[in-house]
């Protein structure tokens, strides 16, 4: 270590690499920025960060919060955060004006070996910045170690040469807890807010939140037949395939729909919408046949196979898995009959899995129960137990669903995902 200590690199790293949240524990001042508004979870983080001079915005009223972290901006914050310490290099690189803002962060990244340029005497500096390379150059600041084990991540293949051994030196220290489905990412890019609350996270109190505790539970409201909403530790509003209920006054943040039956989509029940809300369907959540995660911030949601039979076509079907900040996630089938991808689901280690099990259109209990199997959630709760559309819940069908771990919630009933 030449600056910072190895605290904050490994304070750092957990944040950087795991999309570090600000607790809602604190009130937010207000930034000054038209793009961060007061309730924002990154709204704290970007005031602190503004005020100590870590960060700047893009402009004067714009801190593009959603926007890539580029390598100048990283190599700056970094810099700023260390106290802007003297650099007896020079940066020669063609694409760093030594009149750049960044021009002495840059320089002294060089010199400590933490950052260094392309091929041609380039750095790069507004290239966005990826998961791999920040690990990079971490593991480079840390003085480049000996990794104990590889990381282990489903997705090792796609990690570039240079960086796999930082990342599995990373993991290793037990600083990287990688996404849901056990991936690295690797190519993803870093956000400006997600900088923001790392920096402000680790240096106003280490690797804790503000408050000292950890982020707390999100709460699931179970409404009936496939229907949910969850308040994360945020304040933030999901609803899930609304349909019937009640409790559907909360202004959404995120509404994610299944597929398109009518008794999964009913968007134009949830009337009041916050300005920013994103509606994520099926359409979304498959891409040229790919499966998408989403990373929001207060949030990962991560689309998982549904369908496998003559009522739901897997190709416009989805389930999804969400992963709040304080780690716990839950896993709802959608309308489904057991799928090629449950048996791995076991690796991504849920804690709560809803199972469709009408046993008319979808999965019946015998086969739900072994679905459940399969994926190995700590919990296991038996929903839209029913096919009559005049009938959202029955305990009687709930209670034979016979797995280890069951949990029963009836309609109304309130879920701790903790």
């Amino acid at each position: 270590m030449k600056n910072l200590t190895k605290r904050m690199i490994a304070g750092l790293m957990v944040f950087f690499l795991t999309g570090a949240m600000v607790p809602s524990g604190q009130a937010a001042e207000a930034s000054g920025f038209s793009d961060v508004p007061d309730t924002a979870w990154y709204a704290e983080a970007v005031n602190w960060c503004i005020k100590n001079d870590i960060m700047s915005g893009v402009t004067a009223v714009s801190f593009a919060p959603d926007s890539a972290m580029t390598r100048a901006s990283t190599a700056e914050a970094l810099y700023r955060a260390a106290g802007q310490p003297a650099a007896t290099y020079t940066s020669r690189f063609s694409d760093v004006s030594a009149s750049a803002s960044y021009f002495n962060a840059v320089s002294w990244t060089a010199e400590q070996g933490i950052m260094s340029g392309y091929g041609g005497g380039t750095f790069g500096a507004g290239d966005p910045v990826t998961r791999e390379q920040l690990a990079a150059v971490f593991w480079r600041y840390a003085g480049s170690p000996a990794a104990d084990a590889k990381a282990g991540f489903s997705d090792e293949a796609q990690i570039a040469p240079y960086a796999q051994t930082a990342v599995d030196w990373a993991k290793g220290q037990g600083v990287i807890n990688g996404k849901p489905g056990n991936l690295f990412a690797p190519k993803d890019t870093i956000t400006r807010a997600q900088v923001a609350a790392i920096l402000y996270r680790y240096m106003t109190n280490g690797a804790d939140s503000p408050s000292g505790t950890e982020p707390g539970p999100a709460v699931l409201l179970y409404q009936g037949q496939a229907s949910m909403r969850i308040m994360t530790n945020e304040g933030k509003v999901i609803y899930i395939d609304p349909y019937v209920g009640e409790g559907y006054d909360l202004p959404a943040d995120l509404i994610l729909v299944t597929h398109t039956h009518y008794d999964h989509n009913g968007v134009d029940r949830i009337e009041n919408r916050n300005p920013d809300c994103q509606i994520i369907t099926w359409k979304e959540a498959i891409q040229n046949g790919e499966h998408q995660v989403f990373d929001l911030g207060y949030v990962t949601v991560e689309a998982v196979e549904a369908g496998y039979n003559r009522w739901h076509d897997v190709s416009e079907c989805v389930g999804y898995v969400l992963t709040f900040s304080n780690g716990k996630s839950i896993y709802v089938t959608g309308d489904t009959s057991t799928t090629e991808q449950m048996p791995d689901m076991a690796g991504m280690e849920i804690d709560y899995a809803f199972f469709c099990c009408d046993g008319v259109f979808n999965m019946g209990l015998e086969e739900a129960a072994e679905a459940a199997k399969l994926v190995g959630a700590k919990h296991n709760i038996p929903y839209h137990v029913t096919a009559r559309n005049d009938v959202f819940f029955d305990r009687t069908m709930a209670e034979q669903f016979d797995v280890e771990n069951r949990l029963i919630l009836d309609i109304g009933e309130t879920l701790l995902v903790e």
